[in-house]
């Protein structure tokens, strides 16, 4: 019913549009003086009707397709949270950043004051002090992931709520091929998995080239040439 009532809201202002288009009597002036009003609401309210009813025929025939209850998405909300490229970019190389710049100098500092002739020789052995220092690392970029993304979570939950939450992500036009009832939620749980194993492995390549180089600056310049510059 507010959909109907909203299409012939616009349907009689193109009708009065027109109208005042074909009256004679009317000067060039007054005429775009007249239909200047009307073409400031059909290019902004009329817009996003348009944008709407769009997104109510896309729904209704997905709901035939998938044979669930049909649903309207906030897709600018689920779009800052889905498909902002440039805050998991930019969070993404943040976390790569304090990977390799706090797991640089895991092996660095016993070879650099000779430590490690002694640490080699205790009961631990060198297999004990790789596999610790590896544990070590892995936690502490659990640490930093949760630290970049949480408190985006937080404040996104803060602004918009959980309620788009529970939403099939192929209500989403942009995620139109998805035949899977995969929600908002779960989407969200699987890119934070993606990043979460990029992150390990980050730092395991990082770790194995400060077990090779035995050198932070020459660990640091080749880990930032592969992954921060890219």
């Amino acid at each position: 019913e507010y959909l109907n009532r909203e299409q012939k809201y616009f349907d009689d202002l193109y009708f009065e549009r027109q109208k005042i288009q074909n009256d004679n009597s009317l000067s060039i002036n007054e005429k775009s003086s007249k239909t200047g009003y009307i073409d400031n609401i059909l290019e902004t309210k009329g817009k996003g009707f348009e944008r709407v009813m769009e997104q109510y025929t896309y729904v209704r025939e997905k709901s035939a397709e998938t044979k669930t209850k049909p649903v309207f998405i906030n897709e600018l909300v689920c779009k800052r949270l889905t498909e902002n490229t440039s805050r998991e970019w930019m969070y993404f190389t943040l976390l790569v950043a304090l990977v390799i710049f706090s797991t640089s100098n895991i092996f660095a500092c016993e070879y650099k004051r000779g430590m490690v002739n002694l640490v080699r020789c205790n009961r631990f052995g060198k297999a004990r002090l790789i596999a610790t220092k590896l544990l070590v690392t892995v936690t502490s970029t659990a640490v930093f992931y949760t630290l970049i993304y949480l408190p985006y979570m937080i404040n996104f939950v803060n602004t918009f709520g959980t309620k788009s939450f529970e939403i099939p992500l192929y209500y989403m036009q942009d995620f139109s091929m998805l035949t899977d009832s995969i929600t908002v939620f779960e989407y969200i749980v699987i890119c934070g998995m993606v990043h979460f194993a990029s992150a390990v492995a980050v730092t395991s390549f990082v770790f194995m080239l400060s077990l090779l180089t035995k050198n932070n600056i020459m660990t640091m310049i080749v880990s930032s040439g592969i992954f921060l510059v890219p």
